[in-house]
């Protein structure tokens, strides 16, 4: 048995304009990308918003001060306590802010501070003190701060604390020179810097016994 094949060709279809399917689709999209594009401005909106009520309401607030320096305590003994207090952190006397301002105008613009000392110690507690401190003999070697009648009206006196016999001793008058104590320099040997006067040199030395 035989067989054959009838063949025939059908020519595919010109294919259709899809213009309008594009355009129905753009229509149906079209107001889904609006809708997104409002709600993210609406969005960015309410945030610059927010940020800007963060931003006033922060300005607005009153500045809360700083918390007044707590003493720091620079001697401690069973026998003699010191602790110094920054000025800022006080109200001060009229004669201690008058003080102040003097020692300010001779050379030196940083702060002193208000020395306190348990048991009190006349000549120290309550007094203005640089912040030239340095250890002598169990106890401290300072700088009050004091007025004077003459010009400047302000003057300096280098002293120790004395645990021992729990009393202050001045041993120099510093004038307007600002102390410290050398790193390379023996115990003994203070100096002293100011910047119209120049420099000091004080040298502690022990005095010899009267009592042998």
């Amino acid at each position: 048995m035989q067989w054959r094949v009838s063949k025939a060709t059908e020519p595919r279809p010109a294919a259709e304009s899809s213009s309008w399917g594009l355009i129905f689709f753009l229509l149906l999209i079209s107001p889904l990308v609006l809708l997104g594009l409002l709600i993210g401005l609406a969005m960015l909106a309410l945030l610059g918003l927010y940020y800007t009520l963060q931003g006033w309401l922060r300005r607005s607030e009153p500045m809360k001060p700083a918390p007044p320096a707590p003493p720091v305590r620079v001697l401690d003994t069973p026998r003699l306590v010191i602790e110094l207090t920054d000025e800022a952190a006080l109200a001060l006397s009229l004669e201690q802010e008058q003080v102040s301002d003097a020692w300010a105008d001779v050379g030196d613009e940083n702060l002193l501070s208000l020395a306190a000392t348990t048991p009190i110690l006349p000549g120290l507690h309550g007094q203005l003190v640089t912040g030239f401190c340095h250890p002598w003999h169990g106890g401290l070697l300072l700088q009050v701060v004091e007025a004077t009648d003459g010009e400047p009206a302000v003057t300096s006196v280098l002293g120790w604390a004395d645990p021992a016999t729990q009393t202050w001793q001045p041993l120099a008058e510093a004038g307007a020179f600002l102390l410290f104590h050398p790193e390379d320099a023996p115990d003994n040997v203070i100096e002293g810097w100011n910047q119209d006067q120049g420099k000091i040199k004080l040298t502690l030395l022990l005095e010899p016994s009267l009592h042998p």
